[in-house]
């Protein structure tokens, strides 16, 4: 891997999850801006994780079978800057949902390849993954907080424009990465293999902790703005949250010496739920920021030890799969069931009791880490040798 290589695998994550920095704190005050209901907002955003449930396995199995992985990555890329396009034309509910939907099925597809491509080339190198994947969050930053102050001075409608931007630079990129591996075999790739009791209790603990962050996706910046807070002061508070999971991911090697991913796991959901539980009973400043501070270890390690965890079970020719299985069932079932749950409370319920579902919603995965099973030994290129630990 040359160092043009590495630089275009940062580039990347920059870009995508820049582009995630504008969709679930703005977006959603776009649709609102258009006079779209609570149930609207939440339906048009659940369009996203529905495609995240459908598509990366369907890519992933098809790029893993013919060894092609890249190319996938590469055409998945200019079909979704293309289909982003008819949002500058599109009016009403079903519109905004099929646009999505399209813009998303395209995007969803190569997240998982290019983790297979950078997982398999930082063990090759010797490369820690969490700091290649830690440049997705400085991303997410950039745009969160600078596109809080651009509404505030311009419209929001700056916000389609910005991510057209940004998809033109994300897609350049994946045209500099490097190949992977093929892992052309005779091997059977069935999703049977992940029909055991430590994966899918992994899964569900996944899922139901992504389901639970239906609200603050989707209503986040609307219930700080209903309190009298500025868009600039949104856009703090989300790039905040985004700062502290950079710190995480980048020292992940360190935290995981001192625990488990079993534990790390299901510290992260314990916590999550002590995170919405904070939301629910104030919109003090001062506790909102302690509690967006938590998504160092309620977003990034969870996340970073659940790729972890995930490669753990996957054979090499599977591993845009397994990670695509992951993907699909934690971002995208959950998502979609998390949009359209609290897309549809908001019309019966407070806020408050939005995020207080949550937390309970995220508690209900907590006894599913029991049956976690890690393998002593087992090389993972995101942390090195992992050592045995219960």
């Amino acid at each position: 891997m040359t160092q043009l290589q590495y630089r275009s695998l940062r580039s990347f994550y920059f870009f995508y999850f820049s582009l995630v920095g504008i969709l679930i704190p703005y977006f959603p005050l776009y649709l609102q801006s258009l006079g779209f209901k609570p149930f609207d907002i939440g339906l048009v955003m659940a369009a996203w994780p529905l495609a995240k449930l459908i598509t990366p396995v369907f890519w992933s199995q098809w790029a893993d079978h013919l060894g092609k992985r890249l190319t996938f990555i590469q055409v998945g890329g200019v079909l979704c800057l293309f289909s982003f396009l008819p949002f500058f034309k599109i009016w009403g509910v079903w519109g905004f949902f099929t646009v999505m939907f399209l813009f998303s099925f395209f995007r969803m597809g190569v997240i998982p390849m290019v983790e297979a491509i950078a997982m398999e080339c930082c063990e090759t190198h010797k490369k820690e993954y969490g700091k290649i994947r830690y440049w997705g969050s400085i991303g997410f930053i950039v745009p969160a907080f600078l596109f809080g102050w651009l509404i505030d001075r311009f419209s929001v409608r700056v916000i389609l424009t910005g991510m057209l931007v940004i998809l033109v630079f994300q897609t350049i990129t994946a045209f500099y990465f490097p190949r992977g591996s093929a892992h052309l075999t005779k091997e059977k790739r069935t999703l049977k293999i992940f029909v055991n009791k430590a994966v899918l209790s992994f899964l569900m603990i996944c899922f139901l902790r992504t389901v639970s962050f239906g609200a603050y996706y989707g209503f986040f910046t609307i219930w700080m703005k209903s309190h009298g807070y500025s868009s600039t002061t949104v856009g703090f508070s989300w790039a905040l949250a985004v700062v502290c999971e950079v710190f995480v991911m980048a020292h992940f090697s360190r935290l995981h010496r001192l625990f488990s991913l079993k534990k790390i796991i299901g510290f992260g959901d314990v916590l999550t739920v002590v995170r919405w539980l904070i939301l629910a009973v104030t919109a003090w400043f001062p506790a909102i920021l302690f509690a967006q501070t938590l998504h160092a270890l309620t977003f990034a390690a969870f996340h970073v030890a659940s790729v972890a965890y995930m490669y753990q079970h996957t054979p090499p020719h599977m591993r845009a799969t397994g990670q695509a299985v992951y993907t699909s069932v934690s971002y995208g079932l959950g998502s979609f069931v998390g949009f359209c749950l609290f897309g549809y409370l908001k019309d019966i319920v407070s806020f408050d009791m939005l995020f207080l579902i949550s937390a309970g919603i995220a508690a209900l995965g907590i006894p599913f880490v029991r049956w976690f099973q890690e393998k002593p030994g087992a090389k993972v290129p995101i942390i090195g040798v992992m050592p045995d630990r219960p």
